[in-house]
This record gives structure tokens, C-alpha cells and sequence, in this order.
């Protein structure tokens, strides 16, 4: 069999758009089917590192459909506030996926001072209550300065909820660093 340039040109067109309309297909497949976890959340830099981090899931915000739940969070623990969280906003919304977190800072030598408060302890910015800390801590030598970070992160359905917590170690800065 002979073919022609035209004839080459044709099959190559048509390869072509079937390789597009199965790429569509996958991405119509995807898009219905795909697990949804709804975050909770509105922090766009949280949201972006969950996508990336969970990206075989669709991520949406609370924010994306309407939601807007504020759930307390006055649990003594990360992990219970996180549950908390995750489990609350999951039934309000039927059933779906809901990842949650909480996180914060326990200094040693404050006998876990702020820890669950981390956010709420002190009016003001992240880097005015950094200051508060370091000033809390000024005559403290770094020895006794230890500080662990920690983040649990909770998922449920509302029936069924798993959480997992992480930390790390460190030491409180006798002084803040430039930004």
C-alpha cells in the first residue's frame, strides 16, 4: 500500500484527535469521579500545599461551596481540636471528606505555654506574638529555652475520623529574625 503525504497528514490528524478526546474523557472521568475532601480552611497557602500534597483527591475549600462553620476549638489538645473540627464540619455537610488541622507551639521552660492557645494568647500578628514569647523568655539561657512545634491533622466522614500528629523540636530564638 501506498500513501501519500495528504493520506500521512490525515492519520496523523486523526491520532491526534482521538489522543485530545481521551485526554478529555480522563479529565471529565477525573473531575466526576475523583474524591473530593473538603478543607477546612480559607488559607490559600494551606489549601495550595494539601493539593500538592494529596493530589490524587480534589481539594475544595469551605470557601468554594458556601460553607462557613466556625467551629470552637476548646479542646486541651491539638489532636482533639482537629478531631473537633473535622468531625463537626463533615456532619454539617453530609457526610463528605473534611481534613482539619490545628497547630501551635508548647515551650518547655512555660510548661507548654501557649500550646493550644498559640493563636489566641496574644492579640496581634504572628511576629507580635514572637516578640511577646522572646520577651517572656529573655533571661532564660538557650538550654532551658526548648520549644516544640505541633500539628495534628484530623479526617473524617463524620462517623469514621482518623488523626495523626506531628512535632518538632527546637529552641526559642533569643532574638527575632529579619523578615
Amino acid at each position: 500500500m501506498v500513501l501519500n503525504v495528504n493520506d500521512i497528514e490525515k492519520n496523523i490528524i486523526c491520532f491526534c484527535q482521538v489522543k485530545i478526546n481521551i485526554y478529555h474523557i480522563k479529565l471529565k472521568i477525573r473531575s466526576k469521579f475523583m474524591k473530593e475532601i473538603i478543607i477546612a480552611s480559607g488559607n490559600k497557602g494551606k489549601i495550595r500545599e494539601t493539593q500538592e500534597i494529596l493530589n490524587e483527591y480534589k481539594i475544595i475549600s469551605m470557601n468554594e461551596l458556601g460553607i462557613d462553620i466556625d467551629v470552637e476549638e476548646d479542646k486541651n489538645t491539638f489532636e482533639g481540636n482537629a478531631i473537633k473540627k473535622a468531625q463537626t464540619i463533615a456532619k454539617k455537610i453530609g457526610g463528605k471528606m473534611c481534613i482539619a488541622d490545628d497547630s501551635g507551639i508548647e515551650i518547655e521552660f512555660l510548661d507548654g505555654f501557649p500550646g493550644v492557645l498559640t493563636k489566641r494568647w496574644h492579640d496581634g500578628t504572628d511576629r507580635e506574638r514572637n516578640l511577646a514569647i522572646i520577651e517572656k523568655l529573655k533571661s532564660v539561657p538557650k538550654e532551658k529555652r526548648k520549644i516544640t512545634f505541633t500539628t495534628a491533622i484530623a479526617l473524617s466522614n463524620g462517623e469514621t475520623t482518623i488523626c495523626e500528629k506531628g512535632t518538632i523540636d527546637g529552641f526559642v530564638a533569643e532574638k527575632p529574625t529579619r523578615r
